[in-house]
């Protein structure tokens, strides 16, 4: 069952769904999580490991001293069941109070549904069906409709009713519609077949291309830390090696300044390169445990994933190599022809891509991030030592 309670303040529970064992199930929809993307929502989750001390106000409720948390419990047929961690005493006490998060279809150890059925607009219906037991007291105007259901329906308010929700529920004409629903979809209609889709996925190959495109188009967008900081790095590598190998591009008239022109190119796509190659391995492993999350649910194939990927870094390593580009070009002075000055940018532009582009393999070779960086790590240096500037190819000129 899934039912949406608007837990929209800070106070409300912090669930976005999850399963008590294999026969109870709880969801909640958390709008306070909403619109969160997967760097953020990993961001909130914490170790449960540490030491604890049980609460002296709420049954059912732990302190984790290391991670600094509420965590609720129930016991459900003599074992120990796990609802959740929270940041106060007061949330974590409510989940355990909470009637809706356990149900099932036959038969229960705890307490069970006691509204199944439409919400409607601002929670009317929900309101209208809890309003109407005796006893209950009328939500106040502006009162989140969330928090007055369930300050209106603890084990508390039972005992001081007199009442018990669940059998108010079985005994109700909601009830008996929801009975008579589910028996009418149980069957199916005269004349139905079989539902069969002829693909695997439900959108075609260049629109899940085009959405992927899309998603990792705002991807990029919304993460200044690794765009604008790799844009901020380019530019101060071309400044300072603009700075150390000034006007060094009109001094052709030894083989010195030939190699020190050469270094210069080495040394910016050796850091630049670098940077690029471990700075979008952590980007890539997040993204990676949304691709597995999206392709069981069958959202897309591989392929197009992989193609948004790699199209999405096209025009930002563009830039990145623009700027450089022409920053060092003009400070080193190299001559200002059109062929010259295209050419620079073209291995400029693909050096930093097959960088930028083994960060990612190396991270979809690799199961973690940590093992990643260690393997790309040990290559860089081969890279460096084999790239044939520091052991350059020796030349033979012939008489």
């Amino acid at each position: 069952m899934v039912f949406d309670l608007n837990l929209s303040s800070p106070e409300d529970l912090s669930i976005v769904s999850g399963t008590l064992n294999s026969s109870y199930s709880f969801s909640f929809l958390d709008l306070s999580l909403m619109g969160c993307d997967l760097r953020q929502q990993q961001a909130m989750k914490r170790s449960r490991h540490g030491p604890r001390s049980r609460s002296l106000q709420y049954i059912g409720v732990t302190f984790y001293r290391r991670t600094g948390r509420w965590e609720s419990h129930i016991w459900d047929c003599g074992k120990l069941v796990y609802l959740g961690g929270f940041d106060t005493a007061h949330v974590a006490a409510r989940l355990v109070l909470c009637p809706l998060i356990v149900t099932d279809g036959a038969h229960t150890a705890t307490r069970i549904k006691i509204y199944v059925g439409p919400l409607g607009h601002h929670s009317c219906h929900l309101i209208k069906y809890f309003e109407e037991v005796q006893g209950v007291s009328k939500i106040k105007d502006g009162y989140n409709p969330a928090t007055w259901m369930l300050e209106a329906t603890t084990l508390a308010q039972e005992k001081l009713l007199n009442i018990n929700f669940t059998d108010v529920y079985k005994t109700s004409l909601l009830f008996e519609r929801n009975k008579e629903l589910i028996k009418e979809l149980s069957s199916p209609a005269p004349g139905s077949r079989d539902l069969l889709l002829p693909t695997q996925y439900s959108q075609s190959f260049y629109t899940q291309c085009f959405a992927c495109l899309w998603k990792q188009n705002l991807s990029y967008w919304r993460n200044p830390p690794y765009v604008a900081v790799r844009f901020f790095f380019t530019f101060v590598i071309a400044l300072l090696f603009g700075t150390i190998f000034w006007d060094l591009g009109t001094k052709r008239n030894r083989y010195q300044y030939l190699f020190n022109a050469m270094g210069s190119m080495y040394a910016s796509v050796l850091f630049i390169g670098v940077k690029n190659a471990s700075s979008v391995q952590p980007v890539v492993s997040v993204e990676r445990t949304v691709f597995y999350r999206e392709r069981a649910a069958g959202m897309y194939s591989a392929f197009p994933y992989s193609f948004a990927q790699i199209a999405i870094e096209l025009p930002y390593v563009f830039v990145q190599a623009l700027m450089y580009g022409v920053i060092v070009y003009a400070m080193i002075g190299f001559e200002w022809t059109v062929a010259k000055f295209f050419w620079y940018l073209f291995f400029m532009y693909f050096t930093l891509l097959y960088f930028t582009f083994y960060g990612m393999m190396a991270i979809g070779l690799t199961p973690n991030q940590s093992i990643s960086s260690i393997v790309s790590s040990s290559l860089y240096s081969l890279w460096n030592l084999f790239s044939g500037f520091i052991m350059p190819q020796t030349i033979s000129f012939d008489s």
